[in-house]
């Protein structure tokens, strides 16, 4: 759960409720929390980081309590690494990092799975700021449920066109593991977190992709490094292209040559890139709940596929 009180989106979202006990017309999928109230409550426990105050209805109608007390997170960083998930999360009391990098189960067959291995998701103060695109449809569109799930819909680095993972166009519900993604660092100390995770998506053509993360959960910073390594002599594809997905509302202005202001209705960001990467902004669309979507702005930045190539990017609060 994040500072904001929603949970970050990895792969599908169906918007999925078997028994909605209030607030029915006017839900937030996103938002948890009425599970959580309800295992804490049943189970015990408390105070939470989160509050669940609102969610009197769900622990009240099914177990006969209140939900449990909160108490708000100062200073400390609350951090873990699920490898077997196939997540990674931190968050203070204002800021929050969720970075996907997993296995697809080889028993699933992939069919709720994204192309969003080493991708991203950053909330500060309030507000999502980076942010997974979500689903939108399922079979009630092949093309935007593949448009969806692709690699160019998550805050990962992407080789010419290839996707991540593999999967049929025409089977909607499949997906099989090709990037085998390995999680080599995640350390949490103090408001620092400190991430690294490789990948061998593009191993077929001569490409390991890493990406270093090192945000300061405190002042609202995270500073990313994408690399490139060739595995063999002889490499193929001509570049790679990373992107940051903005979410809906947030707008982009370029105040230098690298450099992007991000602002949203309270809050101002500012975006650097490294030397020699080409960047450019496009509209895009996010969806944050099925069948729902928005547009909003996405930054691609592009560097040649070239031994030796890294791109750097910092995402700070001004």
């Amino acid at each position: 759960t994040k500072p904001n009180g929603l949970a970050p989106q990895v792969g599908d979202n169906d918007n999925g409720r078997v028994l909605v006990l209030h607030n029915y017309w006017h839900q937030e999928y996103r938002d948890h929390r009425h599970i959580l109230a309800v295992g804490a409550a049943w189970l015990g426990m408390g105070p939470l980081l989160t509050d669940v105050s609102s969610q009197s209805s769900d622990t009240l109608w099914l177990l006969g309590k209140n939900p449990p007390k909160s108490h708000r997170i100062r200073s400390s960083v609350q951090a873990g690494l699920y490898r077997d998930g196939g997540f990674a999360f931190a968050k203070n009391a204002d800021t929050s990092l969720a970075v996907r990098a997993g296995l697809i189960h080889p028993l699933c067959g992939g069919g709720h799975n994204h192309c969003d291995q080493l991708s991203f998701e950053i909330q500060d103060r309030g507000e999502d700021l980076i942010i997974d695109c979500g689903s939108m449809v399922y079979g009630a569109s092949g093309a935007l449920r593949n448009q969806f799930r692709s690699t160019a819909s998550h805050n990962t680095l992407q080789l010419d066109d290839l996707e991540q993972q593999e999967f049929d166009p025409r089977r909607l519900f499949n997906m099989y593991e090709r990037a085998h993604t390995v999680v080599d660092l995640w350390k949490a100390d103090g408001s620092v977190v400190e991430f690294r995770g490789h990948h061998s998506a593009y191993a077929s053509y001569g490409w390991e992709v890493a990406r270093e993360m090192r945000c300061n959960l405190r002042h609202g910073r995270c500073d990313i490094q994408d690399i490139i390594t060739p595995l063999r002599a002889k490499t193929a594809g001509s570049q790679f292209c990373g992107r940051l997905h903005l979410a809906a509302g947030i707008q982009v202005t370029q105040t230098a040559p690298q450099v992007f202001r991000l602002q949203s209705a309270k809050h101002q960001w500012e975006a650097r890139f490294s030397d020699r990467l080409q960047m450019t902004v496009r509209p895009g669309q996010v969806s944050p709940s099925y069948g729902v979507m928005f547009n909003a702005p996405v930054i691609e930045y592009r560097f040649p596929a070239v031994p030796g190539q890294t791109a750097k990017i910092s995402v700070a609060r001004v």
